[in-house]
């Protein structure tokens, strides 16, 4: 019994590293850094942001002449909103940190003196309860999220933990663009340099300490003031000649912290006539960019592969977009492109099919814009502000001209607007009141923050104004083992949905159109009823016909009195090949001999196999690999039969010498105890191997055929082995 605690005990050991691994870093359901994610796809989880909205708090300058300005977007971590400001005549530039609940301030730290340029451009980022703030002066600086300890209750001044100078002494520029983290290292982009043209590097740092690991200069004047993106061990930045027209975007292999000094993986040119100072955007192996082309006037989007930095295609949206910074989100199936003056839908699967007679514009909606113009902001020039983040079915912007700054929420599946909040008056001499701070949501708030030189510069914080109403949620969709589904697959999934509200009945249904979504192979049971809870069954069923890729299925959780929550679920559609048998050889034994066939399958997608067997015969058995116990499957007992085995506790037959040598080496250790351990643990695939073993009694002379399948799920195959079981004259043997 000892050496199945001590299995059961290795087995907790690794469940909860796997547990920690998994929960360390960055929080769920937050917004702790630009864009909410490093691939900055913008997207968050369903939020309770039900229409309509109402402001929950705000801050903001009092200043009669010129106001705290804002380029940095939020972030809201842990019940909190942390935010960088620019300069003002009030006080210098600065982060701070507020309560999300009450909007009450924390702590602040301030860069330099009344006055200064250390200016807090670029959104910081948040991880293991740590922000990382990236500054004008030339030094990113680390700071403990919850700060207790303020010098006193009238000045909540705090103190970093570490900074770290990374431009170079001696040049001016600093730090414009706005890090990202990957595994303990933090990456981020300088602008160096006295006279144009400036440098920039791309540099990687320790975590803990702000030691630089390794960086990357990039060549031709070439400078990067957007953010990078992380997918995976992959990293892509964009960079230019300082606010000059061409550029490039660059990927690097970042497997280990000292990658980048190894330079790109490849480039890829824009042209020479386009503006982009936008940041890449990484979803499903395809990088999105955007950017404006003079000589066309005219908004571009590229679609470049991941892999291989080769253009898959583009669109061009009939509006000039001067100095796009803003950078598109994808949610939905659908990607969301602030332009000049209007905000844009287009479906990716229709843009990736690149159809000439499929359109991919799901829909436009015209911002609200004055038509007024001066010479200080000609019309030409007019644009949104900020790019948009995606949450619960909305698409939230922020936009400003001449007659104040705007927060918008539209449907993301309609373009419909939903909620708009109006601020006052900008100043002339800067012709418009901007709003270019991307929103952040989380925590069921969402947060805009104001912008250049106008009275309302600040935080403003937003909630549903739904009360006494619960929103409905998802308690299940397509788990892991389906979010990949293949040629010949079929099957259903049970969605539950469910209302706190006892009182509200809960239906289920897709947002929009099936058939435009996911095509014919997927469909809704016709005769769901409403209930609390209640329970919505999805058909599937992938043919040949069923094209390839990533297939966002939308559903919508609505309760009687109209609040709802929406969730996406990616499923992958792939190309599937059957699994293989590897060959079998026909046999022939004694009665009374032991027998054993080794049945080794593979799969070339690497999918979980079942083995079965047709016709075996009576005393026969068809076990895995590993099931020492014969039970059929193998568990912690199995590796615990082998520990005891190994220390002369336990005996085993010929056939658990067989079962038990997983490494198929020829002899029995610790290591195959190990493999079981780390299969049990999903560190370690199935073994794809059975044995069929069998000794013929005395009565079972003759010719046998069995019928051994593999499957992948989906598609299945089988080998016939035949077997001869010779007579024994078991009265002869006796004399």
């Amino acid at each position: 019994m000892k050496f199945m605690r001590y299995t059961s005990l290795l087995i907790l050991i690794l469940a909860l590293m796997i547990s920690l691994h998994a929960t360390q870093g960055f929080c769920a359901n937050q917004w702790s850094m630009y864009k909410g994610s490093p691939d900055h796809r913008g997207f968050n989880a369903p939020e309770n942001l039900n229409p309509p909205l109402q402001l929950k708090w705000s801050w903001t300058s009092n200043s009669t002449d010129q106001a705290i300005a804002i380029e940095s977007s939020a972030l809201i971590y842990k019940n909190k909103v942390f935010i960088g400001t620019i300069h003002g005549p009030l006080e210098p530039p600065s982060i701070k940190s507020f309560d999300l609940t009450t909007g009450n301030m924390l702590w602040h730290y301030f860069f330099g003196v009344l006055g200064s340029e250390n200016a807090a451009y670029a959104t910081p980022v948040i991880y293991n309860d740590k922000i990382y703030v990236p500054n004008w002066d030339g030094y990113l600086y680390c700071f403990n999220v919850d700060n207790h300890d303020p010098v006193s209750p009238a000045d909540p001044a705090v103190t970093y933990i570490w900074r770290t100078k990374i431009v170079r002494d001696g040049e001016s520029r600093g730090l414009r663009s706005s890090p990202v983290i990957k595994d303990d290292t933090i990456y981020i982009a300088t602008v160096e340099g006295n006279t144009t043209p400036f440098t920039s590097r791309i540099v990687a740092l320790d975590i803990n300490s702000g030691v630089i690991k390794s960086q990357y200069e990039f060549a031709d004047g070439l400078t990067a003031i957007s953010s990078a993106a992380i997918d995976g061990n992959q990293l892509v930045i964009t960079v230019m000649p300082y606010y000059q027209m061409g550029g490039r975007i660059i990927k690097f292999d970042i497997s280990n912290s000292t990658s980048l000094s190894n330079g790109p993986v490849w480039n890829y040119s824009l042209g020479a006539d386009e503006w982009g100072a936008s940041s890449p955007v990484i979803y499903e192996g395809v990088i999105y960019y955007l950017t404006s082309k003079q000589t066309t006037n005219k908004t571009v989007l590229y679609l470049i592969d991941l892999t291989s930095g080769n253009q898959i295609t583009s669109y061009e949206i009939n509006e000039y977009t001067y100095w796009p910074f803003t950078t598109p989100s994808i949610a939905y199936g659908n990607i969301y492109i602030p332009v000049q003056t209007k905000l844009v839908s287009l479906n990716i699967a229709s843009l990736l099919d690149q159809d000439p007679l499929t359109d991919p514009l799901s829909w436009e909606y015209q911002l609200p814009l004055s038509a007024h113009c001066n010479s200080n902001d000609p019309c030409s020039n007019e644009f949104q502000g900020s790019s948009p983040i995606v949450a619960n079915g909305l698409v939230f912007i922020g936009v400003g001209d001449v007659t104040g700054g705007k927060f918008i929420a539209v449907d993301a599946f309609t373009g419909e607007n939903k909620f708009l909040f109006e601020g006052p008056a900008g100043y002339e001499h800067y012709g418009m009141g901007y709003s270019i701070a991307t929103p952040a949501v989380a925590e069921g708030k969402v947060v805009f923050a104001s912008a250049h030189d106008f009275p309302w510069s600040g935080l403003y914080v937003f909630e549903s104004a739904i009360a006494n109403n619960n929103p409905p949620v998802f308690q299940n969709a397509f788990d892991d083992k389906h979010s990949t589904l293949r040629n010949g697959e079929n099957g259903l999934e049970d969605i539950l949905g469910f209302d706190n509200d006892t009182i509200d009945n809960v239906s289920i249904d897709f947002v929009y159109d099936p058939a435009k979504a996911v095509g014919n192979w997927l469909s809704l049971d016709a005769n769901h009823p409403s209930g609390n809870p209640t329970t919505q069954r999805v058909y599937y069923d992938v043919n040949n016909a069923t094209k390839l890729g990533n297939y966002p299925l939308t559903f919508r959780v609505k309760d009687s009195r109209g609040a709802y929550y929406i969730d996406e679920v990616n499923v992958h559609i792939k190309a599937n090949t059957a699994p293989v048998i590897y060959s079998i050889n026909s046999t022939s034994v004694n009665e009374g001999q032991a027998s054993s066939l080794l049945i080794k399958a593979a799969d070339s997608d690497k999918d979980p196999l079942t083995f079965t067997s047709q016709s075996l015969p009576s005393g026969a058995k068809y076990l895995p690999l590993g099931d020492v116990s014969q039970s059929d499957t193998i568990s912690s007992i199995d590796a615990s039969l082998i520990l005891s085995y190994l220390v002369g506790k336990s005996v085993f037959t010929q056939e658990q010498k067989l079962l038990a040598d997983v490494t198929q080496d020829g002899t029995i250790s610790s290591l195959d105890a190990s493999y079981i351990l780390q299969f049990l643990a999903g560190k370690r695939t199935s073994f794809n191997t059975y044995y069929l073993l069998w000794t013929p009694s005395f009565s079972q002379a003759g010719n046998y055929t069995v019928r051994l399948n593999v499957s992948d799920g989906a598609l299945a195959s089988f080998k016939n082995v035949n077997i001869e079981v010779k007579d024994v004259n078991v009265n002869k043997k006796k004399r």
